[in-house]
């Protein structure tokens, strides 16, 4: 053995010869990854040393070498199964939660989960907003509140409320629904907002 082919090579081109190695033994390599191979060892005196160096390694160890590099070739087909396992599992997770999305809208709305304000099935509350406003929530209804420099506004998601609007605010009071908009002219008022049935 040579002093040239004897001399340490660097981590990351040992791996890379070994990860050649793999690939070409096992049987799986086309024309075109023996060619890049071919390029790869050509590329750089580093390169050859490396591989000369495993093949040394090979040759020292081909008994034992046998179960090892098997072991090595399953791994890798290993890593791939669950690899493909892994991305048949989260497009399965996607399938079964876009399903639920479809048939949660259908009868629970995603907009009614994602209010500012929402009651439950047979739940009342009442809240008191920022300028003194009262805004009793009927059983399972649902609001967002919108309030600006020019004007407050509820927007009626789901549901029905009961308003009594603050006194002590100059800026106009807006209830909107899917259907339209209202502005407040007295001081107490029902908004109902129900759904029509889907064909």
């Amino acid at each position: 053995m040579t002093s040239i082919s004897s001399k340490p090579v660097s981590a990351r081109v040992l791996d890379a010869a070994i990860a050649w190695q793999l690939s070409l033994d096992s049987g799986d390599g086309s024309p075109v990854e023996r060619e890049e191979f071919a390029k790869w060892l050509a590329s750089h005196e580093e390169h050859a040393r490396a591989w000369r160096q495993l093949g040394m390694l090979d040759q020292r160890f081909s008994a034992a070498s046998g179960p090892a590099r098997a072991a090595l070739l399953q791994s890798r087909e290993g890593i791939r199964q669950r690899v493909r396992k892994l991305g048949s599992g989260l497009a399965s997770i996607a399938l079964v939660v876009g399903l639920a999305l479809f048939a949660g809208e259908r009868y629970v709305p995603i907009h009614y989960w994602l209010a500012d304000q929402r009651t439950a099935t047979g739940e009342q509350r009442t809240l008191t907003l920022a300028d003194g406003t009262l805004v009793n929530l009927n059983t399972h209804s649902a609001i967002d509140v919108r309030f600006d420099e020019k004007r407050r506004l509820i927007v009626l998601q789901e549901g029905e409320i009961l308003v009594e609007t603050g006194h002590n605010d100059a800026r106009p009071f807006y209830v909107q629904t899917r259907d339209g908009s209202l502005r407040a002219l007295g001081t107490r008022f029902i908004v109902k907002r129900e759904e029509t049935p889907r064909a």
